[in-house]
């Protein structure tokens, strides 16, 4: 019975609601380090921020692709494709993000660590732009073509 719980669902909101805290996060923290109100350091939690999302997101990603397996409908193809392909691009928008946080890790002088912390802060956004489209697209295939529910039949499979 559990095996029919969907794993990927509930996972996939965790990269799209941090995506939404990482900008704000982020310009917070690199303004507090402009201002000298936190110290470099605090940028890590930037890099780590970006890092999870990176890693959740690998995850989330591979219980994609279990359940399509699980729904092998040809119905859904061309959405599951849609889907699919919005998170290809959310992945590669977040191992960018996390490069260029973790490089502004490295920049020493103040100026340049500023500018650069500041300019990858707005950057941020980018991938939460491609995150609420990805959990868009996830959204209209189970409310409009209902994917994932369970049929009476499924719960008499072994």
């Amino acid at each position: 019975m559990l095996a029919l719980i969907p794993v990927h669902p509930p996972m996939a909101h965790l990269p799209i609601g941090m995506s939404f805290l990482l900008p704000v996060l982020a310009l917070s923290v690199a303004f507090a380090i402009t201002r000298t109100w936190l110290p470099r350091g605090a940028w890590l939690l930037i890099v780590m921020v970006s890092g999870i999302i990176t890693g959740v997101t690998v995850a989330t990603r591979q219980t994609g692709f279990q359940e399509e397996q699980r729904l092998n409908d040809p119905s859904l193809q061309r959405a599951i494709h849609e889907h699919e392909e919005s998170a290809n691009w959310f992945l590669m928008s977040s191992v960018l993000t996390t490069l260029l946080t973790a490089a502004v890790a490295f920049i020493k002088s103040v100026r340049p660590f500023s500018i650069a912390s500041l300019a990858v802060a707005v950057l941020t956004f980018f991938p939460l732009s491609i995150a609420l489209r990805t959990g868009h697209l996830g959204g209209r295939m189970v409310f409009e073509q209902a994917a994932g529910q369970v049929k009476p039949g499924d719960l008499m499979q072994p």
